[in-house]
């Protein structure tokens, strides 16, 4: 928009009859200009919430900021006619007994006067700002909570009425047009679609996509749901059974055939793929020629968001990793705390198939072992899980060192790892809530509260 101002050729500022005062401005960068320009931005907190922005990619929070400067603004100008600005002659000396400047102002208020004013339609004292921040993902997390598949709340609610009989769900892991996916039966009350989800988590669609991902979530009949630990488990280790009365490599378990024989067991066929690609990897598509070389399943879930393709069922590869991390996490069922590390280290390894080696590399983040050896003289290991620990890092800090008041930067980065936003460095959440000691040149960091 322009003003239509030359030099030389002044106008007179006004303010409006109707002055407004709540506009409010926000600072975008030009990325996000773009998409907002194209297709939006969202705004998102429900009452108790503070209010984030999320873009399709990120989540923002919103900073109020206030200016030392008063802010005009002003309509777009329709009356005043562009003026070309000429250059200025060189001025005449002032005369001797003549005061300069007086004249001039007149005749500046006398060429203003010939054009219509600038009209001052709103002020505005402050803008908002964006922080990039972390999803915030506890609303996801109640969601899919709300009886899980396989849970008891699920059963006494009648989900899984027989056991003996295949469970009624299909599972769907399209992501199709809008990021919804398909329903099948619009009198399905558990779980929450696309949409719903959409609207309820603080997370751009990215951000929730991969957060489905992560926690395992399926969707089934059009709604995202939980699945049981305890329920997947079990779904687990019938897997590996069947594997070994079939007499198939752990290398490569056809989804197909596997789903046929667990289904009488109360598992669906799609529930028994899902499973698989948990705790697998694919190598083998039906009718395919080629192994395919994804990381882990979760990439694949990824790619059939960003395609909006559905997987055939194939053949799977069993991770080590993951089986070994849930049977040592099974341990923890018994009792969260052994007393001996040694002897959970060795129940631990005779309860994974032949020929995986558990490690406790394995556990970063969901188990800790003890720096200091107990009355028995032996060091112990309790369940401890970086997930369910409060989100903000004041709370976080304050109860790991009610766990320990002293840790080594090894025990200690599992658990404040992803705890940074956007901009802030782990680094600078140990120097902002932990103090460093070290008792000899040769000994080890050691972190203490620093509060």
């Amino acid at each position: 928009m322009s003003l239509h101002l030359a030099k030389g050729k002044p106008r007179t500022l006004a303010y409006g009859t109707e002055l407004r005062t709540d506009l409010k401005l926000l600072e975008v960068s030009e990325d996000l200009l773009q998409e907002l320009q194209e297709s939006g931005l969202c705004f998102k907190g429900g009452l108790n919430e503070e209010a984030v922005m999320c873009s399709s990619k990120q989540t923002f929070a919103v900073k109020q900021v206030e200016t030392t400067n008063l802010v005009l603004m002003v309509n777009p100008d329709q009356n005043a006619a562009p003026t070309p600005s000429a250059p200025s002659p060189q001025a005449a000396p002032t005369p001797p007994g003549h005061l300069a400047g007086l004249a001039t102002q007149a005749e500046i208020h006398a060429e203003a006067s010939n054009q219509p004013p600038v009209t001052v339609s709103a002020i505005v004292k402050s803008h908002f700002e964006l922080v990039q921040v972390a999803p915030r993902l506890h609303a996801l997390d109640a969601a899919l909570q709300d009886r899980p598949i396989g849970s008891l709340e699920e059963e006494e609610e009648g989900g899984n009425p027989d056991a003996a009989e295949p469970m009624d769900t299909h599972i769907n892991t399209d992501r199709l047009d809008n990021n919804t996916c398909s329903s099948n039966n619009d009198s399905q009350s558990l779980g929450k679609t696309w949409d719903e989800l959409l609207s309820l988590v603080q997370a751009s669609s990215n951000e929730l996509a991969a957060a489905l991902t992560e926690r395992n979530a399926v969707c089934i009949d059009g709604k995202w749901r939980g699945i049981d630990p305890i329920h997947l488990g079990t779904l687990l280790e019938l897997i590996l059974l069947t594997a070994v009365e079939k007499g198939w490599s752990l290398d490569a378990i056809p989804a197909v055939e596997a789903g046929e024989v667990l289904a009488p067991h109360g598992f669906s066929p799609e529930l028994t793929e899902h499973c698989l690609k948990i705790f697998s990897k694919p190598v083998l598509p039906v009718g395919g020629s080629n192994s395919q070389e994804e990381d882990s399943n979760k990439d694949d879930m990824n790619e059939n968001y960003e395609n909006g393709s559905k997987e055939v069922l194939g053949v799977y590869a069993v991770r080590a990793d993951a089986v070994c991390r849930h049977f040592g996490l099974k341990l923890f069922r018994e009792k969260q705390r052994w007393e001996d590390v040694n002897e959970f280290e060795a129940t631990w390894r005779a309860s994974v198939p032949e020929g995986m080696i558990p490690s406790f590399d394995l556990l970063r983040g969901e188990a800790l072992v003890d720096n200091e050896a107990g009355p028995t003289g032996q060091l112990g290991v309790q369940l401890l899980r970086v997930h369910e620990l409060p989100r903000k890092a004041s709370e976080r800090f304050k109860f790991l060192f009610s766990v320990r008041p002293r840790w080594e930067l090894p025990a200690l980065d599992p658990y404040i790892q992803g705890l940074a936003g956007p901009g802030e460095t782990t680094e600078a959440l140990l120097l902002k809530f932990a103090r460093a000691s070290q008792q000899k040149p040769t000994d080890p960091v050691t972190y203490s509260s620093r509060f």
